[in-house]
């Protein structure tokens, strides 16, 4: 999943690239705000792969009593997930309105 997402950020940001230059001043997506967009879906996904990290040792345990961790753990991964998603729906989001209003009517 994370290459796909990879590949989708990439085409976020090149889509990025190539709307802003061409969009009235008022309208534009900067840079920076793509690029501070870009870095917070990352950041999320740091937090995922964290998660997942956490739910592997758990489940690696030895004493029989993972019980709880797997469950925080997988808790955990839940809504870094989720809070992924929606920073990328964000992006998207930003995008569809960017581009919106560079298209003549």
């Amino acid at each position: 999943m994370v290459p796909r997402l990879n590949r989708l950020l990439g085409s976020l940001l090149a889509l990025v690239v190539t709307v802003v230059p061409v969009a009235p001043l008022a309208a534009q997506l900067t840079p920076e705000e793509a690029w501070a967009t870009v870095a917070e879906a990352n950041q999320r996904k740091q937090i995922f792969v964290g998660a997942l990290r956490q739910l592997t040792v758990a489940l690696a345990g030895t004493f029989g009593d993972e019980g709880p961790r797997v469950r925080s753990s997988i808790e955990s991964l839940d809504v870094a997930l989720a809070e992924w998603d929606r920073s990328i729906l964000a992006f998207e989001a930003r995008l569809r309105q960017a581009s919106r209003r560079v298209r003549p009517r």
